[in-house]
C-alpha cells in the first residue's frame, strides 16, 4: 500500500540518538538563561524602581524636572552627630561656631510648582537628642504620592569636636574638619577629610576619599576606586576598583579586582590582590604582598616578601631580607642588603647587587646574577646562567639542568674550584687556575691561593668559568 516511507535503520539510530543531545542543549541554554537573567535582575534591581519616598529612580537617581525648597535651622550643639538619609547628598562641616546649623533643601521631583510646594510641606526635618547624641533625619508626614520623587540634602555645620555618624543610600556623604567619622553611602561618592580621630568610610557604588585623618583608617568600597592620603594605620577592602594610598601609618588591604598603589608607608604594608598590580614605595616596615594574576613591585622597603601566582615580581633597594617568587613570570632583585630568596617556576630571575647571600630555584628562562656578595645556592632547570659574584668570594653551588652556566669570577679570586658537565664540556680559562682534574667534562684545581669552595654542576649543558669582560674604554 502506498504510504510514507519508513526511515533506514540507519537513519532512525541517528534520528533517536540526537534527542538525548538536543534535550541535553535544550536544559544547559536554559540553565544560562537563568543565570543570565537573574544578573540583569539584581543590576536592574540596583538601579532601577521606587524610592522610599515613592518617585521612580533611575541608576540610584531621580529623573525629571525638579523644584527645591530649603529651611534652615539652629539646634545646640552635641559632642556626637548622627544623620539618616534615604534620597540626596549629606554634607558635614566642622566650624568654629558653638551651635549646629542645618540647611535642609527639599527637591521634589514634579512638573506642577503647587504639586512640589505640598509635597515638600510633607517632608519635615527631624531632630532627637539621646544622652550626648543628637539625630538628624527627614520625616515624610503626610499622605505618599506615587511617581513624585523627593531627595532631601542636609549641610550641616558642626562644632570641631563633635563625632559624625552618616548612613545615605543614593547621594554623596561627607564629612570634613571634624572629631572623629562613620560614614556610610551606597549609590554615590564618599569622602571624608581633616579628622582628627579615626574614621571608617564604606561606600558601594561609588569613588571613596579619604584625606588628613589623625587617627585609624577603616576603608570599605565595592564599586569605584579608593584614594587615600595621609592617614593612620589604614585598613581597606576593595571590590571592584583601584586603591591609591599616599603617606599612611600603616596599610593593611584587600584589593580583588583593580590595581594597588602605596607609596610613603611609614611602617608595615601587606597587601593581597586577586586581579590587579601592586605598586609598594618607601615602606618604612616591612612589605608583604600576594597577588594571584598581576604584577609585584616594592621600591624601597625595610624588608619584602612577594608571592605571584601569574605575573612579574620585582623588589628594588631592600635594606633587609627579601623573597619573592613567581610561577608564570621573572622575578628582579635588585640592591638587597639583607640576603634573599627566589623561586621561579616558567620565568627568569635577574639579580643585581644582592648582599647578604642568594638562594634561588628557577626553570623556565634564563637567569643572570650580577655583583652577588654572601654565599649563593643556585638551582636551574631549562635555562641559561650567567653569574659574576662579588669579591672576595663566599661558598658557591650552582646546579643547571638543560641549561649552560657561564661563572665569571672576579681578578684576584681564591677559591677550591670544581666544575662538571653530564653530557656537555667545562671550559675554565683562568690566569691563576691550578688544575688538579682536567677532562672534557670536569675540571677541578684551586684559583689563586685557594680559599671558599665553588662547585659547579650542569646537566645536558655547558659550564665555562672564565674572567669578566674588560671594561670599554671611553
Amino acid at each position: 500500500m502506498p504510504g510514507r516511507l519508513a526511515p533506514s535503520g540507519c537513519d532512525a539510530r541517528k534520528g533517536h540518538s540526537a534527542v538525548p543531545f538536543l534535550r541535553r542543549a535544550f536544559v544547559l541554554i536554559a540553565l544560562l538563561a537563568m543565570g543570565l537573567g537573574t544578573e540583569a535582575a539584581w543590576h536592574i534591581r540596583e538601579r532601577v524602581g521606587f524610592s522610599s519616598w515613592t518617585g521612580w529612580t533611575a541608576f540610584g537617581r531621580f529623573e525629571g524636572p525638579s523644584h527645591s525648597f530649603e529651611e534652615t535651622r539652629e539646634v545646640a550643639a552635641a559632642p556626637a552627630l548622627e544623620i539618616d538619609n534615604r534620597f540626596g547628598d549629606v554634607a558635614v562641616r566642622g566650624t568654629d561656631a558653638a551651635v549646629i546649623i542645618v540647611k535642609l533643601r527639599k527637591q521634589v521631583y514634579a512638573a506642577d510648582p503647587q504639586e512640589a510646594a505640598k509635597a515638600a510641606a510633607e517632608v519635615q526635618l527631624s531632630s532627637e537628642r539621646s544622652g550626648d547624641v543628637l539625630r538628624l533625619s527627614a520625616l515624610l508626614a503626610g499622605e505618599s504620592r506615587r511617581r513624585i520623587g523627593v531627595a532631601t540634602h542636609f549641610t550641616v555645620e558642626v562644632p570641631r569636636a563633635t563625632r559624625v555618624r552618616v548612613r545615605n543610600e543614593h547621594g554623596t556623604a561627607e564629612a570634613i574638619t571634624v572629631e572623629a567619622a562613620d560614614v556610610e553611602t551606597t549609590h554615590d561618592d564618599g569622602r571624608v577629610e581633616d579628622v582628627k580621630g579615626d574614621v571608617r568610610l564604606a561606600v558601594r557604588h561609588g569613588d571613596a576619599v579619604a584625606r588628613r585623618i589623625g587617627g585609624a583608617l577603616d576603608l570599605t568600597c565595592r564599586f569605584g576606586n579608593a584614594s587615600v592620603e595621609d592617614a593612620g594605620a589604614t585598613r581597606a577592602e576593595i571590590e571592584h576598583g583601584g586603591l591609591g594610598v599616599t603617606r599612611a601609618a600603616a596599610l593593611d588591604a584587600d584589593v580583588a579586582q583593580g590595581d594597588t598603589s602605596a607609596e610613603r608607608i611609614a611602617g608595615a604594608l601587606d597587601v593581597r590582590a586577586r586581579h590587579g598590580n601592586v605598586d609598594a614605595r618607601e615602606v618604612g616596615g616591612a612589605a608583604k604582598i600576594v597577588v594571584e594574576i598581576g604584577s609585584a613591585t616594592v621600591v624601597g622597603a625595610a624588608s619584602a616578601d612577594a608571592r605571584v601566582t601569574h605575573g612579574h615580581v620585582r623588589l628594588e633597594r631592600v635594606a633587609g631580607h627579601a623573597f619573592a617568587s613567581s610561577t608564570h613570570d621573572g622575578v628582579e632583585l635588585l640592591d638587597v642588603s639583607g640576603g634573599a630568596e627566589a623561586e621561579v617556576e616558567h620565568g627568569g630571575l635577574r639579580a643585581i647587587r644582592v648582599r647578604g647571600g642568594l638562594t634561588a630555584r628557577v626553570s623556565g628562562d634564563d637567569v643572570a646574577l650580577e655583583d652577588i656578595a654572601g654565599e649563593l645556592n643556585l638551582e636551574s632547570r631549562r635555562a641559561r646562567v650567567s653569574v659574576a659574584p662579588a669579591s672576595p668570594l663566599s661558598g658557591i653551588l650552582i646546579q643547571s639542568e638543560h641549561g649552560d652556566v657561564v661563572l665569571l669570577l672576579p681578578p684576584g679570586t681564591a677559591a677550591q674550584l670544581e666544575a662538571a658537565a653530564s653530557q656537555g664540556e667545562v671550559d675554565v680559562d683562568l690566569p691563576d687556575f691550578t688544575a688538579s682534574e682536567r677532562t672534557r667534562a670536569r675540571v677541578a684545581g684551586r684559583v689563586g691561593a685557594g680559599g671558599a669552595a665553588v662547585r659547579v654542576t650542569a646537566g645536558h649543558g655547558d659550564v665555562s668559568v672564565h674572567l669578566p669582560p674588560a671594561p670599554e674604554a671611553h
